[in-house]
Parts: C-alpha cells; sequence; structure tokens
C-alpha cells in the first residue's frame, strides 16, 4: 500500500510540478540544456545527483523508437527521488521510469526516459515525426551522461 502511495504521491508532485513550473516557460532548445548541464558533471563520481529542481520545456520531433531505461540510469532517477523529493528506499517504485524513448531536435537524436503514466499516451497518440513539447527535468548524470526525464508532453491536438 506505502508503495503505490508514493507512486501516486510521485505522479502528483511531477503533475503538479509540471503543471505550475513548466507551462509559463518559454520553449528552450535541448541541445542547450544538455550543453549547460554538461558542464556540472563531476566527471570523478560515478553518480551526481542535481538536487534543484531543473525544469524544461523542449519542441521535439518522435523518434518512435524506445528501448529500456539502463541500469545506471535508472539507480540516478531513484538516487534523486529519494534524495530531492525524499523518498525512502521502500516507497520508491522501480517502474516509474522503465523506458525512454527517441527524439530529435535539429536532427540530433537524444534518448529520454519517459514517466511510467506517459508510455500509452506515446503508444496510441504520438506518431514518429510528430512536433510535441516535452517538459522535462534535469535529475543528475553518471560520469558520461547528463539524465533527463520527461514527466509531462503538450500534444498538438485534444486527447480521447
Amino acid at each position: 500500500m506505502t508503495s503505490k502511495l508514493a507512486v501516486i504521491y510521485l505522479a502528483i508532485v511531477i503533475n503538479a510540478f509540471s503543471q505550475s513550473q513548466y507551462d509559463p516557460y518559454p520553449r528552450d532548445l535541448l541541445f542547450n540544456v544538455f550543453s549547460n548541464y554538461r558542464t556540472k558533471i563531476d566527471s570523478t563520481k560515478d553518480i551526481n545527483i542535481i538536487t534543484r529542481p531543473y525544469a524544461f520545456k523542449v519542441y521535439v520531433s518522435f523518434g518512435d523508437s524506445s528501448r529500456p531505461v539502463t541500469a545506471i540510469t535508472k539507480r540516478i532517477i531513484k538516487d534523486w527521488a529519494i534524495k530531492v523529493l525524499r523518498f525512502s528506499e521502500s516507497e520508491y517504485e522501480e517502474d516509474v521510469f522503465t523506458k525512454e524513448y527517441l527524439f530529435y531536435e535539429n536532427e540530433k537524436a537524444y534518448w529520454l526516459p519517459v514517466q511510467k503514466g506517459l508510455l500509452t499516451l506515446f503508444s496510441n497518440n504520438v506518431k514518429k515525426d510528430l512536433e510535441i513539447d516535452l517538459f522535462i527535468t534535469v535529475v543528475g548524470s553518471s560520469k558520461s551522461q547528463l539524465v533527463l526525464t520527461v514527466n509531462e508532453v503538450g500534444l498538438p491536438f485534444p486527447v480521447k
């Protein structure tokens, strides 16, 4: 029961955060987000957690490919949820981010973990090359990889 409440809490926090934090933001470039935060990677540490939530709205094209989230990415997201959102180990649900999708911005490819609650939306409503807004959070990095999570999506049409 506690773990189900934790998932609901995470969904509410992220959704509330996206509603109040992302909507007024002008669109940024995903390339800029990666460039600006790549400098914050401490290559001496295996995992770096960004303790201040950085939220962005970016405009990308959907690549229509998916793959499982890597173990290191799952670990970074989990550590971020525990440290920043104050989840306990037992409250955190391992399956909140299990799949990442391919997105393009100016022909550059980015693999981004997508929150579980959005997977059906992507499967059923988002087609290859559709241009969409992603509402993302910078959560941390490994020695070589910046980790951003997709927490909400803005589609150019209403969802049925």
